[in-house]
């Protein structure tokens, strides 16, 4: 009997029954519902019903219905199962007016379903913001996780090309810990990242194809502080006047990888590494593919506007940020180990929060490029 349990649990089975009479009693009770199920849906004997096969329960022989196909046997002693449904609908509970939902009843250890993938892209163009609680990730789940919507991206290190704490460099350090697990001195470049990310900013605006999808995940964190805040872009869209509407409607914002690093005192780049992410451009006002809605895509990355002079420009971009990070459109998110936390860049903007430099903090990040491969429609 181990053995067979064994097989069962590896077949995705749950035990239903384990002699012929509680077996019996079983098919009764599903009968039931599944008579009430086919009269609901006004269908016969011969129809299909969701992608599954419906016939007549003969005393012998199988029943086929949804979740269930039941062998029926009455003269052996058998285990009877059924497929176990464990895990694997999705539920949201919004955390906001706006935007971003908790999500739930999906174990992310596991391969994704065609049907789970599908509905978290659609609760993606809903929400632009999900987080999961309690999902504590290996390395290989995350990058795992994270491959099921498309090739992954190392964002920066095309620019640093340091040496990393990660094997694979699909995965992101979003910490302040060096490669011999010591936390970084207060003035080292990694910190210089991690102050950057204290920047309202979409990951890797300043590239084409840029980000769609980034999930961060939490392993360690420091006793205070280090929230992340995410703004909703389209709402802010929604939300300015209509002469603001009509004077930006054709602009473009010129996005370098190099600005933000720069504002805050960090010039030593070298020309290589500076022609390795040149600027690209990107309209103030797009769409985003999976909702249809509009945006105002802005954030620290943007530092001009094509044919503005400089100061007018970046003026006006940082009063288009101010808008669109006001504190009625910002879901502001409190870290607790094992949470991780999915976003897509193409409608939605954020900063981490201050926290003590000098206390461990850990969370890997992958991230999915707006690419034909990518997986990210709802159906």
């Amino acid at each position: 009997m181990p053995d067979i349990k064994k097989r069962i649990d590896e077949l995705g089975m749950e035990v239903v029954a384990s002699k012929p009479e509680q077996f019996d009693a079983f098919v009764q009770g599903e009968m039931k519902r599944w008579a009430r199920v086919i009269a609901d849906a006004k269908i016969g004997p011969e129809q299909p019903v969701e992608r599954s096969e419906w016939r007549r329960m003969a005393p012998y022989g199988t029943v086929r219905h949804r979740t269930a196909q039941l062998q029926l046997h009455r003269q052996a002693t058998l285990v009877f199962t059924r497929p176990a449904e464990r895990g694997m609908s999705l539920h949201l509970k919004p955390l906001h007016p706006v935007f971003a939902a908790e999500a739930s009843g999906v174990d992310l250890t596991q391969p994704l379903s065609a049907s789970n993938l599908h509905a978290i892209n659609a609760a993606m163009n809903q929400y632009g913001v999900l987080v999961w609680r309690g999902q504590p990730l290996t390395q290989e789940q995350q990058v795992a996780f994270a491959g099921s919507f498309g090739p992954l991206d190392i964002g920066m290190k095309r620019v640093f090309k340091r040496r990393e704490r990660f094997t694979d460099e699909r995965l992101i350090d979003i910490s302040n810990v060096d490669i011999e697990g010591k936390v970084h001195q207060r003035a080292s470049p990694k910190n210089l990242s991690n102050f950057a990310n204290q920047l309202w900013h979409s990951d890797s605006s300043f590239m084409k194809p840029r980000a769609a999808y980034s999930m961060l995940h939490a392993v360690t964190l420091p006793s205070w502080g280090g929230n992340t805040e995410f703004a909703d872009l389209r709402a802010a869209y929604d939300a300015l006047d209509e002469r603001t509407r009509h004077d930006i409607e054709d602009l473009e914002a010129e996005h370098y990888a190099l600005h933000t690093r720069i504002l805050l005192g960090d010039d030593a780049y070298t020309d290589d590494q500076k022609k390795e992410m040149p600027p690209v451009l990107w309209p103030l006002v797009d769409t985003h593919a999976g909702s249809g809605r509009k945006l105002l895509f802005i954030g620290a990355h943007a530092r001009g506007i094509t044919g503005w002079p400089t100061a007018e420009a970046r003026i006006f971009l940082s009063d288009l940020l101010e808008h669109a990070t006001r504190r009625e459109r910002v879901y502001e998110h409190e870290w607790q180990a094992g949470d991780l936390v999915i976003w897509d860049n193409r409608a939605t903007a954020h900063r981490g929060r201050r926290f003590d430099i000098a206390e461990r903090r850990e969370l890997r990040r992958t991230t999915i490029n707006d690419t034909p491969e990518a997986i990210l429609a709802a159906a």
